[in-house]
């Protein structure tokens, strides 16, 4: 049996994600596929998997991502979804635990791909919107409607996503701080 669900994540939470991955496994419930906010499911009954999910650093088919993947293949681990440079993995709970990040550094790194992803988009938003708010104070001219809200959703996610990089960055200085006293 399969099911879909529906369920929007805000990138900076993918702990979160994982975590209700790994409840949804442990209710019995595989991922079999991601697309944009949809996760596939398949009722499995002696099957349990841990999920990570994780941003690579470049896309999905460059070569060094694709001898990545391939590697945690070899480790028993499964790519079973994508979105963009985003990745959904996992692995058999038979073979033993599944940790993608085992150190500070790969942990505080995967962290910075983030917000060097997150921090250029928002700016990108930030213009976008102003241009668009701007664009009918510039000519003289009564704003556009559509313009507007264009410009007030642009800017929107901007906030979203200068927010995301905010907490994305305050779990990097805690590691940074852990590694300190640990080092």
């Amino acid at each position: 049996m399969r099911k879909k669900v529906f369920k929007w994540i805000w990138a900076w939470n993918f702990d979160k994600e994982e975590k209700w991955l790994n409840e949804m496994s442990d209710k019995g419930w595989s991922m079999v596929s991601y697309s944009f906010c949809t996760y596939e499911f398949e009722k499995t009954d002696a099957e349990r998997y841990t999920y990570r999910v994780e941003l690579l650093k470049n896309g999905l088919n460059h070569p060094e991502s694709q001898s990545y993947l391939e590697f945690l293949e070899e480790t028993g681990a499964e790519q079973v979804g994508s979105w963009g440079r985003w990745v959904y993995l996992r692995k058999n709970r038979k073979l033993g635990s599944f940790d993608l990040f085992s150190d500070y550094e790969s942990k505080i790194a995967h962290l910075k791909r983030i917000v060097c992803l997150f921090v250029p988009l928002g700016f990108l938003n930030v213009c976008t919107g102003t241009s668009n708010i701007l664009m009918g104070i510039e000519n003289k001219t009564f704003i556009s409607p559509a313009n507007f809200w264009a410009g007030c959703l642009c800017l929107s996610v901007a906030l979203l996503l200068l927010y995301g990089s905010f907490r994305i960055w305050r779990k990097i200085k805690r590691l940074e701080k852990e590694k300190a006293i640990y080092e």
